[in-house]
């Protein structure tokens, strides 16, 4: 296309009423997550209105150096210009703290893309095969921070705004100077559903802008491995492509398939004009000559290219004082970075599959140290093996505790290690024996999460600084404690996981009954979150869903204060029934999960787990001469017999939580056919287990359900 200068003015209005989204990638799980950029740089100037004219003097004093740069030939040949690269992943220990393997995999697409070498350059339709542009710009992470000190060019910080990135995450991990790194911060969700955004370097090119330079991107779309995929892989392409001043081949908008986008600019010449593509039609010819459908700044879901005019456009860029672009490649700068080294020796680090097992289980453990290691020597306290040499380990557990784990590195000259005190909590795997029951009484009043409290419960995936406590500012359930959650201060889209230590099943029939009560209230109508309870049966290696509240659970009214239930209407009795028989093991575990979405504190309760035992009698098949009624029950309880073997029978009842409260006397009821009454009025509400048993050992169960 020709150049056509336009006003920041007109370029804003096109991207501020068209919301489609650049380069609208679908994730592999099908979702469509738009790229912002448009957007973005509409929101952070409706926010400073003030940078608006010194943002449009950038663009068109970048736009008059750019017009300059292609006149002068200045591209010329082909000349390596290295960008150092900082990654910043803020995460809460989910899939969004990416490896550090997926982030290598990122630089080497890029890499490959910005050099031609990208395997899938050899598919360009033959019409483009002769623009198709070697940019000559390469990426490798900093190995230098900007202290000087040795680094792997990756931040890692916990933090729940990961669920809800944007510019927020600047201020949680602050970008390095962008005049000697590109910044780029992964998180797990963006706010919009975006893919990732980033800001022209006129956009951000004075002081204002400094700390807002950079590419924000969702985890999924980093690289081509790990949590992304292949068809994901180029978004930071794009975004790159953006971050160094391109347009898409339609112009300065966000909304592809317009027809009057024919008549809009990107600044370069050899892309034809076109209305842009969301599908990839390489037949498409719409504005009158083959479109470049292939463009990496096309939404076509194909991309393999850039051309040669986009080539010195970028160049261009790189070349200006815009942004500082030009300070990033210079060799100064390479070798404050250590960019152009192989790096030294400087740290001994690893990651964990888990921290948390249970007697006999697992860990996977693996080397993430740097640089140039070329020995390791790990130390497994309380582990088999209890040494090794190899770069990802697995060690088993079998004795309860909490285990130290060594790490000793050498690049063959120099050697640094890293010891993690008590790195690993080993619980038991036989479990406690019913009857269960927490109230959350022993605890006292505790927080944040005292050490005895964390010996009972196991944090899933969240953030322990901002998650479950023991609180006595609840009332209404039994006792003055109860468990919470401060769901008012996580950003929406987190999930808090609470696991109980492991319970022993394996004396129980399959009638268990898990019952417990909880507390809830939306901060506001349009809050939509979720509590799912689930149960394992493998001590936690793996998850069965048993019961699931979404939309309209609350207990209460919502309301925008703190809330914390104050009386017994605002507790629902919750009784899960649907544990299978494949459950009845000796470390069985049970979790809550609850996603956030905005809404108001969520209280747990008054758990039991009752059961009848099994018994070495010999169970009675009387299951239609036995008649228990009414039910529920509210205040008196009938059992009756029909036609059964002429032997005597006694009655136990026992409660919620696995107590005998009622018993005959034995041999009290005689058989043939016969009834009695038993007055529960004082019982509490929930599910009992009454068990007949007579004279010739043999016992029969059937539940019985107390209401209030």
């Amino acid at each position: 296309m020709k150049f056509l200068h336009l006003p920041l003015s007109a370029l804003l209005f096109m991207s501020v009423f068209n919301s489609f989204g650049q380069n609208s990638h679908h994730h592999h799980d099908g979702a469509v997550h738009p790229c912002h950029t448009d957007e973005r740089t509409e929101k952070l100037l409706e926010e400073n209105p003030e940078w608006i004219p010194f943002v449009e003097e950038a663009n068109n004093e970048l736009e008059r150096f750019t017009r300059d740069f292609e006149e002068s030939g200045a591209a010329g040949e082909r000349s390596v210009k290295i960008i150092p690269v900082v990654f910043h992943v803020i995460h809460a220990n989910g899939p969004e703290n990416i490896s550090t393997e997926q982030i290598e995999d990122c630089i080497r697409v890029m890499t490959d893309d910005f050099t031609r070498q990208n395997s899938d350059i050899s598919l360009v339709v033959p019409a483009f095969q002769d623009i198709t542009a070697d940019v000559g710009v390469e990426f490798r992470l900093a190995k230098l921070d900007p202290n000087g000190n040795c680094t792997n060019g990756i931040v890692r910080v916990e933090n729940q705004a990961t669920f809800d990135g944007g510019e927020n995450l600047k201020s949680i991990s602050p970008a390095w100077p962008r005049a000697k790194y590109m910044n780029v911060w992964v998180c797990n969700n963006i706010s919009g559903n975006a893919a990732g955004y980033t800001y022209t370097p006129g956009t951000v090119a004075g002081p204002w802008g400094a700390a807002a330079d950079g590419i924000v991107v969702q985890h999924s779309y980093v690289g081509s491995i790990g949590t992304a995929s292949p068809t994901t892989s180029r978004t930071m392409t794009h975004e790159v492509g953006h971050w160094i001043n391109l347009r898409h081949p339609w112009g300065g908008s966000n909304t592809p398939g317009l027809a009057s986008n024919c008549d809009i600019d990107d600044g370069v010449a050899d892309t034809p004009n076109t209305i842009g593509w969301t599908s990839c039609n390489l037949n498409g010819s719409s504005c009158g000559s083959l479109d470049n459908v292939q463009n990496f700044m096309e939404y076509s879901y194909c991309s393999r290219m850039f051309t040669n005019g986009q080539r010195t456009r970028m160049l261009a860029a790189l070349n200006s004082n815009t942004a500082s672009r030009s300070n990033l490649w210079s060799a100064n700068n390479l070798a404050e970075t250590g960019v152009l080294t192989d790096g030294v020796l400087c740290n001994a680090q690893f990651s964990a599959s888990k921290q948390e097992v249970c007697a006999g289980d697992s860990v996977v453990y693996t080397d993430m140290s740097y640089h140039n290691v070329t020995t390791r020597s790990w130390t497994f306290a309380g582990g088999t093996p209890s040494t090794a040499t190899g770069e990802q380990v697995v060690v088993y557990y079998n004795e309860p505790g909490n285990y130290n784990v060594t790490l000793q590195v050498s690049d063959g000259s120099n050697s640094v290690s890293s010891t993690e005190v008590g790195f690993v909590h080993v619980r038991p795997s036989e479990g406690v024996a019913l009857p269960y029951s927490q109230d959350f009484e022993s605890y006292g009043s505790q927080a944040p999460n005292p050490a005895d409290f964390e010996m009972d419960w196991q944090y899933g995936n969240t953030i322990t600084s901002s998650s479950w406590e023991v609180t006595t500012f609840a009332s209404g359930a039994s006792g003055t404690h109860t468990l919470r959650l401060p769901n008012r201060n996580l950003a929406a889209g987190s999930v808090s996981e609470i696991i109980s230590k492991p319970i022993d099943l394996s004396n129980t029939t399959t009638d268990v009954v898990i019952s417990f009560k909880y507390a809830y209230a939306r901060r506001n109508p349009s809050n939509n979150e979720r509590m799912r309870f689930w149960v394992s049966s493998d001590c936690g290696e793996t998850w069965s869903l048993r019961g699931i509240w979404s939309n309209n659970f609350e207990t209460a009214p919502f309301t925008n204060v703190n809330w914390f239930p104050s009386s017994p209407g605002h507790w629902e009795q919750v009784e899960i029934t649907n544990i299978l028989e494949n459950h009845l093991v000796e470390n069985f575990r049970f979790k809550f999960s609850f996603e956030s979405d905005g809404g108001n504190n969520f209280f747990v309760d008054d758990i039991n787990i009752s059961g009848p035992l099994v018994s070495s009698v010999e169970d009675m098949d009387i299951s239609q001469q036995i008649t228990v009624f009414p039910v529920p029950t509210t205040d008196l309880l009938n059992i009756a017999l029909y036609g059964v073997d002429p032997y005597m029978y006694h009655v136990e009842l026992y409660n919620p939580v696995g107590q005998l409260v009622y018993a005959t006397g034995q041999n009290a009821f005689p058989g043939g056919s016969d009834q009695i009454t038993v007055d529960t009025r004082s019982y509490a509400a929930g599910i009992y287990h009454m068990v007949l048993l007579n004279d010739k050992g043999q016992r029969a169960v059937k539940r019985v359900v107390v209401a209030r």
